[in-house]
């Protein structure tokens, strides 16, 4: 679902924003975003193509991707019947991904930065989605790399870029590790049951 409204704000944002139709790094980004997010689609919803897409992997040891691939898929599937538990994760999901849009732009204004509202709804999805790619630890320096490479697009430099991306990357960490911190405490406090 986050994928999905990520495309469709990014679609929507593509039209409404034409200088990042002009720029070939930014229209380049989009349409790789739009291809990998539709084949992503296409593979977890046809059970013959994932099959194929994790042979190799059973091959080199690593069959319990396999198996967490198909569990996801069934599950992906299960929703099909569940019209009213997808409109549910769908609306929950378009407000998930207001507000991580909505942070880079709060980062942004709180640095003084003059970045188009519009600009961030094109390339924040592709900026997250880069990040969760499984090459660094939880998108560190993967995102900040992916954002300093856009926001150069609006004239923002290397440095402010990494503020922006840090400042969007601690938010949410503080946010759990606050969460973390109650949930040890409160199980702490949790005297077992008599028996």
């Amino acid at each position: 679902m986050g994928v999905t409204t990520f495309l469709l704000f990014g679609l929507a944002a593509w039209f409404a924003y034409p200088p990042a139709q002009e720029d070939p790094f930014i229209r380049n980004s989009f349409i790789g975003f739009c291809a990998v997010t539709l084949l992503t689609f296409g593979l977890f919803g046809s059970r013959r193509l994932l099959q194929l897409m994790l042979r190799p992997f059973s091959k080199v040891g690593l069959g319990t991707l396999s198996s967490h691939a198909k569990q996801f898929q069934e599950t992906l599937l299960a929703y099909r019947h569940r019209p009213r538990a997808l409109g549910s994760a769908f609306t929950l999901s378009i407000g998930v991904q207001a507000v991580a849009i909505g942070m880079f732009y709060t980062a942004a204004r709180a640095l003084n930065l003059p970045i188009p509202l519009l600009f961030l709804i094109l390339v924040v999805p592709i900026i997250i989605t880069v990040s969760q790619l499984p090459i660094s630890l939880n998108g560190w320096g993967i995102r900040e790399i992916a954002t300093i490479q856009f926001l150069a697009r609006v004239h923002i430099g290397p440095s402010e870029a990494t503020a922006v991306s840090l400042l969007c990357a601690v938010i949410p960490f503080l946010s759990a590790a606050i969460g973390a911190v109650l949930f040890l405490t409160k199980k702490k406090r949790k005297k077992p049951a008599a028996d």
